[in-house]
């Protein structure tokens, strides 16, 4: 790349190599997912919003956007799935056609809406279990008057997908070169365990009718639809593949690989993906680029060159990532499947590799290691950008808030090249969309913000502006407004302004750079400030919206209570009261709620969950997801004037331990997606369902193969089990044949995490009471005190004194530590001081999820164990 990443854009925005920056293109969406422009020289903008609505403008910054389409009876917006695909045809207006992928508020084969009521924006299915939530999704063709904007006629052209579970739904929508669209779709299989259809089937994979919970090793359901390509006996389904289809009847496009009866074999050009979200034609080529979102190793971009005489195969769920694509995704490989039997026998070579992946356990660039999502992929840049941009490859991950670039080497994204390109604050964007847009500048969708941003290099300004008031009770108001932190490449002594203080879209109320205007008339002024620079180039601000006799409702949230911790299924109440110093008591039509759970594996990152419209009170059902997460619930109440206040109460789970042991000790067993010498332990929320698995056979050298025999609970080898409380469970295994005694317990290593560290050697006992740290994490998490420090009890029982290392890490980052000597019985409180960049993290984002990995050192050995929680700073006071 041609710069580094050092010039940062004002606090809590976002940090761009130098000379480039970020302005607002679009702004007042609802949830965007994806942004697409008509081909030049035609300059309208089409913008999908998740709730099924689809905006258009007939060119960037247009003030009035029109709906296109409202899709909301038919789209299922609720957690992951919504309308996320969009396309325009290469040859608008000639071929007046906008191309839609959706989630459908409908069961297979079923009648739309379902779930949800008619032109609603949200589909509440909180009632029943997530897996129950059945959906299906549709690909359909917009024909769009190119005068008014609007749709004229709407034409299914697919329809398929069957959707169980409400993450890895349908994706992206892309036309290639050869003048065919593709489609993109996930599993739709559950992200939290090994999902063969053993959880209701609601999809009624083989061998059994729907309804009824698939066994290996002849379960053909959950995410191993992504192979059904693989398994011609039954009716194809399009779940985790890429599909190439003719835009004028959605069939199978000439040239595709597959034939014969089935509509669905045809269509389809790839598979054996988990959710290709994301994915972009190398300019020039018939190359497409696959973002695909990981489980919980890797995140990958794989590469589909132009149909050849078979469909590729990535190899979801059997295989997940690896240098050559060799490595077999245990929790499934460990479950006895044909499916993943039968692919392992043809060797690695019968799945494609990744062109680039990434671990979630590391960083990548600039940007920290920990939860991930690849979620935008576009080539090229501005034609102002430096050249190695403008040639190269850019991807984004929604969950580490990054965006990152390849220059080409040959032609092709050189991984060598990795560059950070743009990092953002938590909650500052959350891309799920990259585009390429006019001059080839980079757009992105911020399904968060309801924005669409443009990336621009110098050339234009930064506008910037803000005011010291905004409402006031009665008229006239006087506000003073400044534009001091508009920004140039050339400096800022050159800059001019021009304002638009009464809200007509017209820049001639003032000049200079901190006007002063009083507001005589109540109303609503939207303010923007355009900045223009020596050579002529300009930007506009964000609006400032003024209203002069009118203030902000109140909010009084009556429920829930912050101190309420919630289990799987629990019913969740909540209820608000607003009044108005203009309207008074605000009605329940006036009150919209959004639910989102936020994902907290390292940094948090949110998904939307559902919302409730016209409402003051109502319930919800607490979901399952994996830990550490937890529940905001948003109320905002709209004043007849418009202007809008908000509130959120965050909700915290409660959690229990799970522990996995094995018999003999030391043997490799499953949680959750994790693997390693028993014990594992995980903390989870409670009510959860989580999945175990006992790889066999185990080859131990020395000493033979150990065979999987039976779980204390009598599950299959691989099964889920519901976390009511703590819970331990044991798979045994049977000795080797040969009657060999098993090896000695491995010590823990790393990655095990037992629930307290305790360890016994030669009469001392060392003991970290873990206990404690769980009574604070099922409530508030591990507070930080007021000096930096977290505070352990240790106790050392019997004769021998110890020596204890206290260690706390991030990540694998260290953020603090100590050393403590504890003889006999007594117990002491040692004071683990963080780092300075530990402080420095917690007083910017106030929680750190992080792993304490303690040292427990008796009589001159070592054991290293690990217990999870969430580290939080002091309380302000």
């Amino acid at each position: 790349m041609a710069c580094s990443l050092v010039a940062a854009a004002p606090a809590g925005a976002v940090v761009l190599p130098a000379g480039f920056h970020q302005v607002a293109a679009i702004t007042g969406l609802d949830q965007p997912t994806a942004v697409r422009f008509a081909p030049a020289p035609d300059t309208t903008v089409f913008v999908a919003e998740k709730r099924g609505v689809i905006r258009a403008l007939r060119a960037l910054g247009d003030p009035a956007p029109v709906t296109v389409a409202d899709l909301r009876t038919e789209t299922l917006n609720w957690w992951d799935r919504g309308l996320l695909g969009l396309a325009v045809d290469p040859a608008y207006p000639e071929r007046p056609y906008v191309y839609a992928l959706y989630t459908r508020d409908a069961l297979p084969g079923g009648a739309a809406p379902h779930w949800g009521e008619p032109g609603e924006d949200d589909d509440d299915c909180s009632d029943v279990a997530v897996d129950d939530c059945t959906a299906s999704g549709r690909l359909v063709r917009i024909t769009v008057d190119p005068e008014s904007l609007r749709a004229t006629t709407i034409t299914p052209l697919v329809t398929d997908w069957c959707q169980q579970d409400p993450s890895h739904s349908l994706g992206d929508l892309q036309f290639g070169p050869d003048g065919m669209l593709y489609a993109g779709a996930g599993d739709a299989a559950s992200f939290a365990f090994a999902d063969y259809g053993q959880s209701g089937n609601a999809c009624g994979d083989p061998p059994a009718a729907a309804g009824t919970g698939l066994e290996p090793p002849a379960a053909e359901g959950g995410a191993l639809r992504a192979q059904d390509a693989r398994t011609p006996a039954d009716p194809t389904g399009l779940d985790g593949s890429i599909i190439r289809v003719d835009p004028d009847t959605g069939l199978g496009a000439p040239g595709n690989p597959l034939s014969g009866p089935d509509d669905n074999a045809r269509r389809i050009v790839a598979y054996g993906l988990r959710n290709p979200f994301r994915f972009s034609f190398r300019p020039g080529t018939g190359e497409l680029y696959i973002g695909d979102v990981g489980w919980n190793g890797q995140e990958e971009i794989d590469t589909l060159e132009a149909p050849g005489t078979a469909p590729v195969n990535f190899g979801w769920p059997c295989y997940e990532g690896g240098p050559d694509g060799s490595a077999p995704e245990l929790e499934y490989a460990s479950a006895g499947l044909s499916v993943c039997a039968d692919l392992y026998a043809h060797g690695p070579g019968a799945v494609r590799a990744p062109a680039f992946s990434y671990p979630h356990s590391q960083p990548v660039g600039l940007c920290d290691p920990g939860g991930s999502s690849i979620s935008g992929i576009a080539f090229g840049g501005g034609t102002d950008y430096p050249r190695a941009d403008r040639e190269g490859m850019f991807f984004a991950d929604y969950a580490r808030g990054c965006i990152w670039h390849m220059a080409l080497s040959g032609g092709a994204p050189d991984a060598s090249t990795l560059e950070t390109f743009a990092r953002y604050e938590p909650g500052e964007a959350a891309p799920v969309d990259l585009q390429s847009g006019p001059g080839g500048d980079l757009y992105l969708a911020d399904i968060a913000n309801g924005t669409v941003w443009a990336i621009q290099h110098d050339g234009n300004p930064t506008a910037r502006a803000v005011a010291d008031v905004t409402e006031s009770r009665s008229a006239p108001l006087t506000v003073h407004f400044d534009a001091g932190a508009s920004t140039d490449s050339g400096g800022t002594s050159a800059l001019t302004y021009a304002w638009d203080l009464d809200g007509d879209g017209v820049y001639d109320d003032a000049t200079g750079v901190a006007p002063s205007r009083t507001y005589e008339q109540e109303g609503s002024y939207a303010v923007r400030v355009q900045v223009t620079d020596a050579g002529g180039a300009s930007s506009v601000s964000d609006r400032i919206l003024i209203t002069p006799g009118n203030t902000k409702p109140r909010i009084t949230l009556d429920a829930p209570s912050p101190a309420l911790a919630w289990s799987v299924g629990d019913p969740i109440a909540f209820s608000a009261a607003a009044v108005d110093d203009q309207d008074g008591a605000e009605p329940p039509a006036r009150m919209n709620w959004r639910v989102l759970i936020h994902h907290c594996p390292s940094d948090c990152h949110a998904h939307y969950l559902t919302a409730f419209s016209g409402v003051d009170r109502g319930s919800l059902t607490a979901p399952d997801h994996e830990y550490p997460s937890y529940l905001s619930l948003t109320v905002t109440v709209t004043d007849s004037a418009g202007l809008s206040a908000s509130r959120t109460v965050d909700l915290h789970p409660t959690t229990v331990l799970l522990c996995v042991l094995s018999r003999p000790a030391g043997r490799i067993v499953t949680l959750n997606g994790r693997s390693g010498a028993s014990p594992l332990t995980a903390t989870v929320i409670r009510g959860s369902r989580n999945a175990v698995g006992a790889p066999s056979p185990q080859q131990d050298a020395g000493a033979g193969a150990f065979t999987f025999e039976r779980w204390s609970d009598g599950g299959a080898r691989t099964h889920q089990v519901t976390a009511a409380a703590d819970r331990t469970l044991t798979a045994a295994f049977a000795a080797p044949p040969d009657g060999d005694p098993a090896p000695a317990p491995a010590r823990p290593g790393p990655s095990a995490e037992p629930a307290t560290a305790d360890v016994s050697r030669q009469g001392a006992r060392v003991r970290v009471e873990s206990a404690i740290i769980r009574h604070v994490v099922k409530r508030h998490g591990v507070r930080a005190g007021a000096g930096g420090t977290v505070t352990l009890r240790v106790r050392c029982a019997g004769r021998a004194a110890c020596s204890t290392v206290v260690t706390l890490e991030s990540d694998g980052q260290r953020i603090g530590g100590a050393r403590v000597h504890v003889a006999g019985r007594h117990a002491r409180l040692v004071r683990v001081p963080l780092t300075r960049a530990a402080r420095a993290l917690l007083a910017r984002r106030r929680a750190i999820p992080a792993r304490s990995v303690v040292e427990l050192r008796a009589t001159g050995r070592l054991e290293r164990v690990t217990t999870r929680f969430v580290l939080r700073a002091a309380r302000r006071r």
